[in-house]
């Protein structure tokens, strides 16, 4: 795998690994044959692992933003013979469609997406209007790590969380950068009939949020 010169390249590097907790509870959710969707690709970390276990009738479906980390993940999903099941999303992912700009944050694994004029611009999608376009007929898994964008992006995710309940990991300790919280995240989901379980790692906080069913 190639990576940039980053906190989660350089620790995938050193230990081979990233969030060993997320990753264990990432993969322990994934079958042969799933559909799974990623927001805040990277270079591919879990775009990969998921691709291996989903086998050949699974597809993941990858969104990133940054061009570097673009042409790193398409170089890594082609290194790993996995073209024919992955399939990346140059595009970030809002609660609505339209477009913003490239926020940099210092480590290039901390950009996200921002409102301000000026900067590289991106084109933002909702991931119920991905899913019908590219008429998926399930979905098993969702990740986000978009820097604080989590729940604006599952806003934008209603009606696949009401058809298809999948679970769905999210980043949420960065949500006050876009006016959220964990709280309101929680009251969100609940609606849809999940429930939360915390999954603190040593640099992120996440939720997985499951139905039960």
């Amino acid at each position: 795998m190639e990576f940039e010169p980053s906190l989660l390249g350089w620790t995938i590097f050193e230990r081979g690994e990233w969030e060993p907790q997320q990753t264990s509870v990432f993969l322990s959710r994934l079958e042969a044959g799933n559909i799974v969707l990623e927001v805040g690709a990277n270079t591919g970390y879990y775009a990969l692992l998921a691709a291996d276990r989903i086998g050949p009738h699974g597809h993941v479906h990858v969104f990133e933003i940054q061009p570097s980390m673009i042409d790193i993940l398409r170089r890594n999903v082609i290194r790993n013979a996995l073209s024919d099941r992955v399939t990346v999303v140059e595009a970030g992912c809002f609660s609505s469609a339209g477009e913003a700009i490239i926020e940099a944050r210092g480590d290039p694994g901390s950009a996200r997406i921002g409102f301000a004029p000026g900067g590289i611009r991106v084109p933002l999608i909702t991931l119920d209007e991905y899913v019908k376009k590219a008429a998926l007929e399930h979905v098993d898994v969702v990740l986000i790590d978009a820097e604080g964008a989590d729940f604006e992006i599952l806003k934008g995710a209603k009606r696949t969380l009401e058809r298809f309940q999948p679970a769905v990991i999210a980043e949420v300790h960065h949500l006050a950068a876009f006016g959220g919280s964990e709280e309101e995240l929680r009251e969100y989901m609940a609606q849809f009939g999940y429930h939360a379980r915390p999954l603190q790692g040593e640099f992120s906080r996440d939720l997985l949020f499951e139905t039960g069913r």
